[in-house]
């Protein structure tokens, strides 16, 4: 006789931040879920153009709780999801995130530096260079 535990799928990403944005890129981050139901094997990370509405986008892949998203184009709106996934499959994927990339500009040499969590979205800092 064997018995056999299954546990359910994680519960879905709450928290993404985003640590850094350039007119190419974004640097993310987030919490691991707040009920992981076992080990956390990786997360998937699905984002597209806010205009394209899902029409066109891209997945990746990440062991980690963060990520870059690079090859993006300047001065765009993008929306992200992210799931966890374990033995047991992938859990919900998060509420909706929106970031955008900094403007392909000459005059612009600063980088903006945002947090963003469920409640909170501020402007921590700007740094010129």
């Amino acid at each position: 006789m064997s018995v056999c535990v299954s546990h359910p799928a994680p519960s879905p990403v709450t928290v993404i931040r985003k640590e850094k944005t350039s007119r190419n890129s974004v640097a993310l981050s987030w919490q691991q879920p707040e009920r992981p139901n076992g080990i956390i094997l990786d997360y998937e990370i699905k984002y597209y153009e806010k205009e394209e509405q899902e029409t066109s986008y891209t997945i990746l892949r990440a062991r980690g709780c963060n990520v870059t998203l690079s090859g993006l184009k300047p001065s765009t709106a993008y929306l992200l999801q992210i799931r966890a996934r374990t033995a047991a499959g992938y859990g919900g994927s998060s509420p909706s995130f929106q970031f955008e990339t900094s403007p392909d500009c000459e005059f612009s040499s600063g980088s903006a530096f945002y947090r963003h969590s469920r409640a909170e979205k501020s402007l921590l800092m700007k740094r010129e260079i």
